[in-house]
């Protein structure tokens, strides 16, 4: 079954748009400006369904795994479904970025255009 949310081209997708409409911060804050800035999903019902297609108990597994291993606790509420969509979101996001070459080349830089492009060449040749 092909998913359509939390994908690893969605992500990728979302960080390409936002290089791609000229994106000049940091790429240190790269992750926040396209994972955490604006919300994924922002009401309860169009959480659900996305959720229960990645898995419930996946997603919660997941996202104490990555809360625990980089915060120490489990901060998300997980009787809240856009919350739980939301962390999830950052957390896919969150290992895309760690896994662009060319990002983490950048990293301490500032984002310019040409460096845009390198990173925007190598996502369209991961992209599916």
């Amino acid at each position: 079954m092909k998913k359509n949310y939390f994908t690893r081209n969605e992500a990728l997708n979302e960080i390409k748009k936002v290089l791609e409409n000229g994106y000049t911060g940091a790429y240190a804050d790269l992750e926040d400006v396209v994972f955490c800035n604006e919300n994924y999903i922002s009401y309860k019902v169009d959480a659900e369904n996305p959720i229960l297609e990645y898995g419930v108990f996946d997603a919660m597994e997941r996202i104490k795994q990555y809360e625990l291993e980089n915060y120490g606790v489990i901060d998300t509420d997980f009787s809240d479904p856009v919350r739980v969509a939301n962390s999830l979101w950052h957390i896919i996001g969150y290992n895309v970025i760690q896994d662009l070459e060319t990002l983490s080349e950048f990293w301490n830089d500032d984002a310019t255009i040409d460096k845009n492009r390198e990173v925007i060449a190598e996502i369209e040749g991961l992209l599916d």
